[in-house]
């Protein structure tokens, strides 16, 4: 039996909209691209994949496709990313990931193991570093 699972995906339409739009916004609130409502098929091994982690798992897909997106338009980007996560593995080594070899160099699939790490593990400041690590 073939199931079909449709899902949302809201993208900015371009930058300028993007633009237009936070300018709209009151300061208190965070700016937030504009969206678009687009049909999509997925695979249903990759649906059920995003849904284990719980509500909100159309953002997370559109997370990705958006880390996807800036990687391959800015390699710079996800260099950069990379270094920063190899001196973040170092300086909270002991901290929040003993249990790794010390001497791995961090690779762009190793990334999201070094956020979950910090966030988890790194307190505060952990924490912290991570979210700029996704930016």
């Amino acid at each position: 039996m073939c199931q079909h699972i449709y899902i949302l995906v809201y993208m900015p339409r371009s930058v300028s909209d993007s633009v237009r739009h936070t300018a709209a916004q009151p300061p208190s609130t965070p700016p937030r691209p504009e969206r678009v409502g687009v049909y999509l098929k997925l695979d249903t091994t990759v649906v059920d994949w995003f849904r284990q982690a719980g509500p909100g798992y159309q953002a997370r897909i559109n997370e990705v496709l958006r880390r996807f997106v800036h990687g391959v338009t800015d390699p710079e980007h996800s260099r950069s990313t990379v270094e920063q996560a190899q001196l973040l593995f170092e300086q909270f080594y002991s901290q929040c990931f003993w249990h790794m070899r010390r001497d791995l160099v961090v690779t762009e699939r190793d990334v999201s193991a070094i956020v979950h790490g910090l966030r988890t593990h790194g307190g505060r400041a952990g924490f912290l570093a991570a979210e700029a690590l996704c930016r």
